[in-house]
């Protein structure tokens, strides 16, 4: 790392804290136990005031905020703790120093772009996390046998993850053609059989839809895949942003910005409609459904929620678990056995056999 430069920008430097203890000066730490900050050193635990009231931010398209910053753009931070001088990325919102290894958590006047209004704390602890993760290993029947009996008691990292959340009241108007089946008897003597046949239908109509809390996540260190099938947060139970609910967390700062996201929200939003509208119509199979939409009393939310993300390597390749933070619910990716899966192949060909060979001789 190039010092002088380090020194000749030291008066640009992000401003960071770490929460010391009031008894002893140790660090704190979020615990998730108790909702409160903990010492790591003396055990003293100091009190956390929550606030529920996370403010809803009012947008409309045509003067939309966008991203304030480069994602990746380096900074300069003196760590809180052993004073040394490093560099972090702009989308580092609590990070560890490299040297001491202590997490710092950046100022609220020097987080650059859209600053978070609220955070959903940590309720799943290292150790619960651990035993989730056992049972769900556990749990699947394919795994080797041998990494059932694996300890998850250091392999999984606490992490706030960025997400933004959505609010519109929508009013669509929707023109399309579905069809119903029905079926007919066709033929005669041994060639009488039953056919299936489609009715088609022109639709057209209105539609009115509250939408609350549609969720896009806006970071890149939990994917997609594991974003929709496990943030199940109560995102209207959030908290204000605190920076002391970081405490003893990595956390990320946005990589999709606002606009972005808002786009990826309209497509989720069009995909509820579409999916309302064939519900109502009780059709069997579409043809189209053209839907024009417009938004109205829209809102967003910049939220931070809390992830544990694991790795682990079997047999020289690497396989990865996400565990929501709020509620426990898991993940990933694991190997599979390939004798597990050939004795199931045999069994089930037997099976097949057997079946065929009794039908046979009926």
């Amino acid at each position: 790392m190039n010092t002088s430069k380090l020194q000749h920008q030291e008066n640009q430097d992000v401003g960071v804290i770490q929460f010391k203890c009031n008894a002893c000066g140790g660090h704190l730490v979020f615990d998730p136990a108790s909702q409160e900050l903990a010492c790591q050193f003396c055990g003293n635990v100091q009190s956390l005031t929550e606030s529920k009231i996370v403010s809803e931010k009012t947008f409309d398209e045509s003067s939309f905020l966008v991203n304030e910053f480069e994602t990746g753009e380096v900074e300069i931070y003196r760590c809180d703790n052993c004073g040394s001088i490093s560099e972090k990325s702009t989308d580092g919102l609590a990070f560890h120093c490299p040297y001491c290894k202590s997490i710092n958590v950046v100022l609220d006047k020097d987080i650059k772009g859209i600053k978070p209004t609220g955070v959903i704390p940590f309720k799943v602890d290292e150790a619960q996390v651990a035993e989730i993760a056992k049972k769900w290993i556990k749990g699947r029947f394919f795994a080797p046998s041998k990494i059932k009996k694996t300890r998850f008691d250091t392999f999984f990292k606490g992490i706030y993850s960025p997400c933004w959340t959505f609010d519109s009241q929508t009013t669509s108007t929707y023109h399309g053609r579905v069809g119903y089946h029905y079926t007919v008897t066709v033929g005669s003597g041994k060639n009488r059989r039953t056919v299936r046949k489609t009715r088609w239908k022109m639709i057209s109509g209105n539609l009115d839809y509250n939408f609350d809390d549609v969720k896009i996540n806006a970071g890149n260190k939990v994917s997609d895949k594991a974003f929709s099938e496990i943030a199940n947060y109560e995102t209207n139970n959030a908290n204000d942003y605190k920076k002391e609910f970081l405490a003893g967390f990595s956390a990320m700062h946005y990589s999709v910005g606002v606009k972005e996201a808002w786009n990826e929200a309209k497509e989720e939003i069009r995909s509820v409609l579409y999916d309302e509208i064939k519900s109502n119509s009780r059709a069997d199979v579409v043809s189209y459904i053209n839907i024009s939409t417009d938004y109205s009393q829209s809102t967003y939310k910049y939220l931070l929620l809390p992830f544990w993300l694991g790795q682990y390597y079997y047999n020289e390749k690497n396989y990865g678990a996400v565990v929501n933070g709020q509620s426990g619910a898991i993940w990933g990716s694991y190997p599979k056995s390939p004798l597990k899966i050939a004795v199931l192949s045999l069994i089930s060909l037997a099976l097949i056999g057997g079946l065929a060979y009794f039908l046979s001789n009926w």
